[in-house]
């Protein structure tokens, strides 16, 4: 790959104004400075008020859950929001998106840092891979890549492909600490290997031209200051970077973007439209080897502690349409028309080409068997084995399981679990299997065929 003639200029600004650094297990102890959550030292108190908000808060699950129990509700939220990053379905679809990449990130994930203006000139800061930095002599922005550092923190995972920006005028005064995969991006060749073209790709790279500039025009020094992304800290301080805008392959249609997230939005719809109409077809039940008045206190008890801090408010309120199926699709669509003033019919014809969305589905109305405020069902088994409770599912829905041994140190209950499945993955277990949450409405439980599975780390569910 290669860089547009044009934006060369614009690419060796970045590169003088900054030293730039590839990392790999980017600790999502330093990732969490910086996912709109108010600052803290603690990053346990980060991550669960991360959680908080992604449970309980206007775009949480529990909050949102049962407003999409019908294809039309979830048409519309696409339709409406688009790429808003703070939905629950962005929430869910990011999550599974870094699941499938095992955290390295298609394109990078851009952190810049800056030292506060309040730390003496002659002190210098440390940033520790492992331990974070002190909160008060540092500023970290992260962009692009927001929505993929707070999923990181929501799963307490480590990221990779990060580029992070250290301004030259602080070189000296910022040292990296227990970095391992690392490398310093001193050339322009070395910046086009940190960026990968949409999955299933095969053209010949040498081919594939990249863009930092934000839009068409000429390229005065002004242009190439300001048509590229950049950072603002300190209300002044400014730190250019290398968000490529434009991926194309020039010698086969130069029109037609290879960039992997032109398919973003799509497949955000298409996981959390998925997943919705299967989660409401069954309560989420709770299989285990435990006492299930056990079990059930325990997962309450991390319910509660949850929703004790909840507010509804902690996000702002993005006016989300009340339109309601209750008549024939075409009333359907012209009271979206109406209330969103946009063509729908072309938006929905371009949706069910890429989804398979019918009229007849987007007609449906369904009775959710959800509870997700109810008392959890579980239901207590003596042999473990993932398709027989598939089969006592009724291979509908969603369900977990769960080992006697994780009820003192669980830190996840069952509804949060589901963040970590998707419509493509039959189940998502821990190594040791002592927890795992199933996809029953995957062809693999009753055909055996296109098996995918997801494995949790540790960290992830347990303390």
């Amino acid at each position: 790959m290669k860089f547009n003639k044009n934006c060369i200029e614009s690419v060796k600004h970045v590169l003088d104004n900054s030293d730039i650094y590839s990392i790999d297990n980017f600790s999502y102890k330093l990732t969490q400075y910086d996912v709109g959550i108010t600052k803290s030292t603690d990053t346990e108190d980060i991550v669960f008020h991360l959680r908080k908000k992604w449970l309980f808060g206007y775009y949480g699950l529990y909050t949102k859950i049962m407003k999409y129990t019908n294809a039309s509700d979830r048409f519309i939220e696409r339709a409406y929001n688009s790429d808003l990053s703070s939905t629950l379905r962005q929430k869910m679809n990011i999550v599974s998106e870094m699941m499938d990449a095992n955290f390295i990130s298609s394109m990078p994930v851009h952190i810049s840092v800056t030292i506060k203006e309040n730390v003496p000139q002659n002190k210098s800061v440390i940033i520790d891979n492992i331990n974070g930095y002190d909160n008060e002599e540092i500023d970290l922005i992260i962009h692009p890549g927001q929505t993929r550092a707070q999923s990181a923190v929501f799963c307490k995972r480590d990221l990779s492909n990060v580029l992070f920006y250290i301004p030259k005028k602080y070189k000296e005064r910022i040292s990296l600490v227990n970095f391992n995969n690392i490398t310093k991006i001193d050339t322009i060749d070395k910046l086009t290997q940190v960026y990968n073209v949409l999955p299933g790709v095969t053209d010949d790279l040498r081919d594939i031209e990249l863009n930092i500039n934000a839009y068409e025009g000429t390229y005065t020094e002004y242009d190439i200051i300001h048509k590229t992304k950049s950072h603002t800290h300190n209300c002044s301080e400014i730190v250019p970077l290398a968000k490529v805008y434009y991926m194309e392959n020039i010698k086969k249609d130069p029109i037609v973007s290879v960039h992997p997230s032109d398919i973003y939005i799509d497949n955000s719809f298409r996981s959390f439209n998925y997943f919705m109409d299967k989660v409401h077809n069954n309560r989420v039940n709770v299989y285990t080897n435990c006492k299930p008045s056990v079990l059930g206190c325990y997962l309450q008890s991390i319910t509660k502690k949850l929703l004790q801090y909840a507010s509804i408010n902690e996000e702002l309120e993005n006016n989300e349409s009340k339109v309601k199926t209750e008549y024939s699709f075409e009333s359907f669509l012209l009271q979206a028309k109406d209330l969103l003033g946009k063509p729908f019919r072309e938006e929905f014809n371009s949706i069910v080409k890429k989804i398979s969305l019918f009229h007849k589905h987007l007609n449906e109305l369904k009775e959710s068997k959800i509870k997700p405020y109810a008392s959890p069902n579980i239901i207590r088994i003596e042999k473990i084995d993932n398709k027989e409770i598939v089969k006592l599912n009724l291979y509908s829905g969603f369900c977990i399981y769960i080992d006697k041994s994780l009820k003192d140190n669980l830190y996840r209950n069952h509804y949060e679990l589901l963040f970590f499945t998707n419509w493509d993955v039959a189940i998502t277990r821990s190594e040791d299997n002592k927890i795992a949450i199933y996809n029953c409405e995957h062809e693999y439980w009753k055909t055996g065929n296109n098996y995918k599975e997801w494995i949790l780390t540790k960290e992830m569910y347990y303390e």
